[in-house]
């Protein structure tokens, strides 16, 4: 546990005669203002637009259906 936490202390770059490195709370403390400041710099997740209900909403047919009933004649024509 020990060769873990000076691992993160190396990571950090805190000074080899860093109090931090004596101190655990003092480090805790670091780390714990180090990610509210990471979190306070990601962007915040933007609500999806509302959109309109209805005819205007429905999106034009793909070619999809029209490729999917194309495939099925063929398929069928070949069976016979």
């Amino acid at each position: 546990m020990n060769s873990k936490f000076l691992e993160t202390l190396d990571y950090f770059m805190v000074g080899k005669n860093d109090e931090m490195r004596e101190k655990s709370e003092d480090f805790f403390k670091f780390f714990t203002r180090f990610l509210d400041d990471v979190f306070k710099q990601l962007p915040k997740p933007q609500p999806k637009p509302k959109g309109k209900k209805g005819a205007a909403a429905k999106k034009a047919p793909s070619g999809h259906a029209a490729m999917m009933a194309e495939l099925m004649a063929k398929q069928a024509a070949n069976k016979k």
